[in-house]
C-alpha cells in the first residue's frame, strides 16, 4: 500500500510508519538499558544487596579537622604575634633600640605560639562538634535555612563548653554561650550577606 507524505510525496506503508516514529517527540527514558546487567552492580557483601554510596555533607571531618586547625594556627600566630610585638616594644625596661627588638621578638613569640594553639585547639573541637551535629541531622527537624545557622551555633555552644570543662559549670555555660553567639553572629552574617549580594545581583540583571 501506498500514502503520501504531507508535502504530497508518494510514500509506502513501511515509510510512512517510520517517518511517523523519527518525527516522534516522546523520547523514551528508558530506550538502550534492556540489556543492561544490573548484577553487575550488586555488592558481595549481605546477601548480595545494591550497594549505595555513602553520602557526606561537605568534606570529611578529617579534611574539615586539617584546614581549620592549620588557618586557626596560623592567624592566632600572626595576630597574637602582632600583639605580643606591640606589647612588649612598649614595654621594654630599657628605651634602647636593640632591648627594644629583643623585648619585641621575645613577647611576640609567646602570645603568637600561645594564641596559634588556643585556637588551633577550639578549631579542632569545633570541627569535631560540627561534623557531630550535622550526623544528628537537625535539618530534617526544622527549615534547612534556620539548620544552616542552628547547626554552628550548636556546635560552638558545645565547643566553648567543652572547652573550659575543667573550670567549673559557671564558666562552662559562659563560654558556651559565647560560643554559639560568635558561630551564630558569623554564620548568621555570612548568611545574610549572601542574601544581599544575590538581590543586589538580581536587581542588577
Amino acid at each position: 500500500m501506498q500514502g503520501s507524505d504531507r508535502w504530497g510525496n508518494t510514500i509506502s506503508s513501511s515509510e510512512k510508519v517510520d517517518a511517523e516514529l523519527a518525527n516522534e517527540e516522546f523520547v523514551n527514558p528508558f530506550e538502550g538499558i534492556d540489556n543492561v546487567d544490573l548484577g553487575r552492580f550488586r555488592g558481595s557483601g549481605m546477601g548480595g544487596d545494591v550497594e549505595y554510596l555513602d553520602h557526606f555533607k561537605g568534606r570529611s571531618i578529617w579534611e574539615r579537622c586539617s584546614y581549620n586547625t592549620g588557618v586557626s594556627y596560623l592567624t592566632g600566630i600572626v595576630l597574637g604575634g602582632v600583639y605580643g610585638g606591640v606589647e612588649g616594644y612598649q614595654n621594654a625596661p630599657v628605651k634602647k633600640a636593640k632591648i627594644r627588638m629583643n623585648s619585641f621578638l621575645n613577647a611576640a613569640g609567646k602570645r603568637g605560639s600561645r594564641a596559634g594553639n588556643s585556637l588551633a585547639t577550639v578549631a579542632m573541637m569545633f570541627s569535631i562538634m560540627e561534623y557531630a551535629v550535622e550526623h544528628v541531622e537537625v535539618d530534617h527537624y526544622i527549615n534547612r535555612d534556620i539548620a544552616e545557622i542552628a547547626i554552628p551555633t550548636l556546635a560552638g555552644a558545645a565547643t566553648g563548653m567543652l572547652y573550659k570543662s575543667t573550670r567549673g559549670p559557671r564558666m562552662m555555660l559562659m563560654y558556651g554561650a559565647l560560643g554559639a553567639v560568635v558561630m551564630g553572629g558569623i554564620y548568621g552574617g555570612n548568611k545574610i550577606m549572601k542574601g544581599r549580594m544575590n538581590f543586589v545581583a538580581d536587581v542588577l540583571e
